[in-house]
């Protein structure tokens, strides 16, 4: 039985809030243990590198709670990670310290090294991912006592439960977990098309993360960063967009946005800063709890419209959720053109709304611009459109006046 705990000496764990208020020496936290799982809508929240305590996944649900409207989803159950990073010879959490203080040669070879043993090979001293498969994925898709694989039809609806959720290093644990997935359910003997169709019934939502886009996670999703993220930024100067997207920002103002769709299952939403300031010493990280940050007056316009676009995507891929458990057959995940989109209940009015679709628009053209062919090694995906009706963009310009 999951219980209260104050401290949970362990290196990974999964749990909830409890409704228990916090004092001093107590967190509303409820540990999960082996007998948990997935098999019931949920939100699993991946938090950064320094989630290494139930206190700090806790910090994370009430963020991510910020988002989700509570009484249309309350049949989700949020769940969220604490694990330590292994120790290595340059933390990840020192990065943005060395780029402040200039104490390195961004493109020295020692770098890239560093950035290639975090982020682009296979990590043994990583076991999480494969922890948290194995206990809590694993027996949703075979049975533990037959050793029989589920169904194929049965194992793309139970997968539509679950959801994820990360925030800078997060991103890393989710892509790792992608891959123990799929390693393991080949081992088990679903075919790789099966395998491929029931890991893009996970849904994930990226906010900074610093894996490198267009070429990583098998389940389905959206990474949101801003070009100012000191981390996510840095990590990924070495990607073949990497540099078109900077020489675009450069031509195009702070309310601009840029929308990659990678691919049918992976797509990126980039925007060129969150504040309105330059990041300079001292002021606002763009990395943090700025994705989260939703009534901040110094936020700029666009990153005012992404948190919406993400807001939608969050709230109809637990919708999604929602709905798949609650019928017969299986509901599949929208393309990214519907998960973006309002929510019949969203909870903002309708002007704000429009103003994210018509971002959005606009965004979309200005991932697709072939800028200098700076892009011909990504080749997004092209088949995403998000047209403007004509009526909507009438009730827009009637709601400007």
């Amino acid at each position: 039985m999951a219980k209260l705990s104050a401290h949970i000496s362990s290196e990974f764990g999964l749990g909830e809030r409890s409704i228990t208020a916090a004092t001093d020496n107590v967190v509303p936290w409820i540990e999960w243990d082996e007998n948990r799982s997935f098999c019931k809508p949920t939100l699993l929240i991946l938090g950064g590198n320094k989630t290494e305590s139930p206190k700090q996944a806790n910090g994370y649900i009430k963020e991510f709670q910020k988002l989700i409207p509570s009484e249309e989803l309350s049949d989700i159950q949020i769940v969220s990670a604490y694990y330590r990073v292994p120790d290595r010879s340059l933390p990840l959490y020192l990065v943005p310290e060395l780029i402040k203080n200039k104490t390195f040669d961004f493109h020295h070879e020692k770098i890239n090294r560093f950035k290639d043993d975090i982020f682009m090979i296979s990590e043994p001293a990583f076991p999480y991912a494969e922890r948290l498969y194995q206990t809590y994925i694993e027996p949703m898709l075979i049975n533990p006592i037959t050793n029989k694989r589920l169904e194929f039809s049965k194992a793309l609806k139970i997968m539509r439960n679950l959801n994820i959720a990360t925030h800078s290093f997060g991103d890393y644990f989710a892509v790792k977990l992608s891959d123990v997935m799929y390693e393991k359910m080949l081992k088990a003997g679903f075919s790789e098309k099966d395998t491929v169709d029931i890991m893009k019934q996970v849904a994930v939502l990226t906010l900074g993360g610093p894996t490198v886009l267009g070429q990583k996670s098998r389940f389905t999703t959206l990474n949101v960063f801003s070009t100012r993220d000191e981390i996510a930024s840095f990590l990924q100067s070495s990607s073949s967009w990497n540099k078109y997207l900077s020489d675009l920002f450069n031509v195009h103002n702070d309310n601009q946005g840029t929308f990659i769709p990678f691919s049918k299952n992976e797509a990126a939403l980039v925007i060129n800063r969150f504040y309105k300031s330059s990041l300079k010493p001292n002021e606002q990280s763009e990395h943090g709890l700025v994705f989260f940050d939703i009534d901040n007056k110094k936020v700029t316009t666009s990153a005012a419209n992404a948190k919406l676009l993400y807001r939608n995507y969050l709230t109809n891929i637990l919708a999604n959720s929602i709905q798949n458990a609650n019928e017969n057959s299986w509901r599949p995940l929208p393309s990214f053109n519907n998960l973006l989109r309002a929510p019949k209940y969203a909870t903002l009015n309708g002007l704000e709304q429009l103003q994210a679709a018509l971002f959005l628009k606009n965004a979309i053209k200005a991932g697709q611009i072939d800028y200098n062919n700076r892009c011909k090694l990504l080749q997004p995906h092209t088949e995403t459109k998000f047209p403007l009706s004509a009526a909507l963009q009438k009730k827009l310009d009637s709601l400007k006046r």
